[in-house]
């Protein structure tokens, strides 16, 4: 069989280029052999185990079939990227795309007579070899021309979650785990716009076509691919592919010990930026190869506590932090540990779950022994960025830390988020739109990213924006109303529509799980009394507590002089809440109160532009 200079002799397995004999090994041989049995359909990885491996276990076998391909692919000079030959088929097997012939091309004449009737069929078949050759190499040229021009497009991707296929749902944690790491590495290059976690986790287990997937996030590419955990195994496949036209443009498989995990997503996020002809800095490529941890039990902990991070509830908060504590302990120079740890131990607080004082003071620890383990780590500056920002009211520190954050990973939606909530707290509203849309823009289906853009709308009193934005968000989560409906409320506050306001207020405290018949007797209280009379209703449920949401009842009603006092107590404790009181509308009405005044330069805020 002939295909471009090469032809094989199916009965020896002789392989010859223009007549010339090749060293072909006996395992590269036979897959060729199998493929140009079967031109142009796809010969699956199970089919050449049957036939070539049958009695070597799975791992053994996936290795000698990968190897023997590479030895093939070398010596018909071809290449997994642009096939002109043996075409991969991720996760199915591989298939030959060149055209055959069975005619020699190394001695085409032999098996022509020398009569003179037929002195011309002599010259019939190396014209037409010639002209097949000359053809195929003309579609190589295009294939691979459109094929750069396809990677020279690629300025943005997605990574979707890679899929467990260990067989054992309990190591869902670790795929996640391996997704976000190799989104990080990605994200640290500046000339791609890489999508956020949070929005890549939305498509696990989806059905959605990569086009449909593309448009949905606007982005040139897809990275998707599979994990398989065996003992002290990990093999991960992964594939880069076009995202209007579903074009393959890249597939690998990698293999390593567990123990080399870390390193694994390094090793693809760099040549996936070579692939793209993605432009590295020095630093990023110093940022890319660096290793958090050679402790394979650290770095499984680490795993699973970034697992429950994620899930953003107070019990899971309370399980990330022991995990990242484990990981500490077993490798105490674990960077990215403490930057989890600091960000549970705040998240714990955040939810309203402990007081500050309890968690935010080994939280600052943990941020600044993450940065002081590595300066370069864009998310441990942006866990001490969040220290100085909500618990030590230190403004020029946590904008230092912001910026330093964002330097490192342009492409952090969080770094975005932090910086925008220090411009609202700098009394740059507008700014902190325009930051909080390049959030959005990174992470677009977030829930909290797309909630926070509506409340920078709203501190930037652009309330029918915020409206929209806020109602976009219910949109794609519905489940998300206990964190939007009060700020719906307060925006048709300040549209004038009171009942409006209320009926939002309700439905917000509805989801928060209030009971029906509280609820039933606060809407009578408003139908009947009207609004100041449903605030001082609302007013007797923190009786047994002050906090910024009592303050702003208080505003509503115009008795400042209970707002102040609550404020000055919320102060007190440092409630994360007085962060936004500069800017917060709900406390217009207290603005011209030099008592007020004072309470801002303490916190260090500044009202709206």
């Amino acid at each position: 069989m002939c295909f471009g200079v090469f032809e094989l002799d199916t009965e020896s397995g002789e392989l010859r280029k223009a007549g010339m004999r090749l060293k072909l090994q006996p395992q590269p041989g036979q897959v060729l052999r199998m493929l140009l049995e079967h031109p142009g359909q796809v010969v699956t990885r199970e089919q050449l185990r049957q036939r070539m491996w049958p009695s070597e276990v799975y791992v053994d076998f996936d290795r000698s079939l990968n190897k023997a391909i590479v030895k093939l692919r070398e010596t018909l000079g071809d290449s997994a990227d642009s096939p002109r030959f043996i075409e991969t088929l991720p996760k199915m097997g591989y298939r030959f795309i060149a055209p055959l012939t069975t005619a020699s091309i190394a001695q085409p004449a032999r098996s022509l007579k020398v009569e003179t009737p037929q002195r011309r069929s002599r010259w019939v078949v190396p014209v037409i070899v010639c002209f097949l050759v000359c053809l195929t190499a003309a579609a190589y040229l295009a294939q691979t021309k459109l094929h750069k021009r396809s990677l020279g497009r690629v300025r943005s991707m997605v990574v979707l979650p890679l899929e467990n296929l260990s067989g054992d749902p309990g190591q869902d944690y670790f795929a996640d785990g391996m997704t976000d790491e190799l989104i990080t590495d990605l994200a640290k290059i500046g000339s791609l716009r890489v999508i956020s976690r949070t929005t890549a986790m939305t498509y696990k287990g989806t059905h959605k076509s990569l086009p449909q997937i593309a448009s949905e996030v606007g982005i040139d590419a897809v990275v998707e691919g599979s994990v398989v955990r065996s003992g002290n195994k990990v093999r991960i496949r992964a594939q880069l592919i076009l995202g209007a036209t579903d074009e393959h443009l890249w597939a690998d498989s990698y293999e390593r010990d567990v123990s080399e995990a870390g390193m694994l997503q390094a090793e693809i996020a760099q040549t996936i930026a070579n692939e793209v002809r993605a432009q590295l800095s020095a630093r990023e490529r110093t940022q890319i190869n660096r290793q958090a941890t050679t402790d394979p039990a650290a770095y499984e902990a680490f795993l699973k506590g970034r697992f429950f991070f994620n899930k953003r509830t107070q019990e899971s908060a309370v399980k990330s932090v022991e995990y990242y504590r484990e990981a500490i302990a077993l490798d105490p120079n674990y960077a990215s540990a403490y930057s989890g740890l600091s960000d549970s131990l705040a998240l714990r607080s955040y939810m309203g779950g402990v007081p500050a004082s309890e968690v935010m003071p080994e939280a600052r620890t943990a941020a600044m022994k993450a940065v002081a383990l590595d300066d370069s780590s864009a998310d441990a500056h942006i866990s001490v960025s969040s220290i100085y920002l909500t618990y030590d009211f230190d403004w020029p520190a946590a904008k230092k830390e912001i910026e330093r954050a964002l330097e490192l990973n342009p492409n952090s939606a969080s770094a975005h988020q932090s910086y925008a909530e220090y411009l609202v707290v700098a009394g740059r509203t507008g700014d902190a739109v325009a930051e909080g849309k390049r959030a959005r823009d990174l992470d677009p289906l977030s829930s909290y990213v797309n909630r926070d853009l509506g409340r920078y709308l709203y501190y930037d009193r652009r309330y029918d924006d915020a409206v929209k934005q806020l109602q976009q968000t219910l949109e794609f989560d519905p489940g998300f109303g206990r964190a939007v409906w009060s700020w719906v409320s307060w925006c048709r506050e300040k549209q004038g529509n009171q009942k409006e306001a209320v009926d939002d207020f309700l439905t917000m405290q509805e989801a928060d799980g209030a009971n029906t018949e509280l609820l039933n007797s606060l809407r009578r209280v408003y139908e009947r009394q009207g609004w100041h009379a449903f605030w001082r209703e609302e007013i007797k449920q923190y009786s047994r507590a002050d906090n910024y949401f009592k303050a702003l009842a208080y505003a509503k009603l115009g008795e400042n002089q209970q707002a102040l006092e609550v404020l000055r107590r919320v102060i007190d404790r440092h409630e994360v809440w007085v962060l936004w009181m500069g800017a917060d509308p709900q406390l217009d009405s207290l603005r011209s109160d030099m008592r007020f005044q004072e309470m801002i330069k303490r916190v260090g805020v500044i009202g709206p532009e």
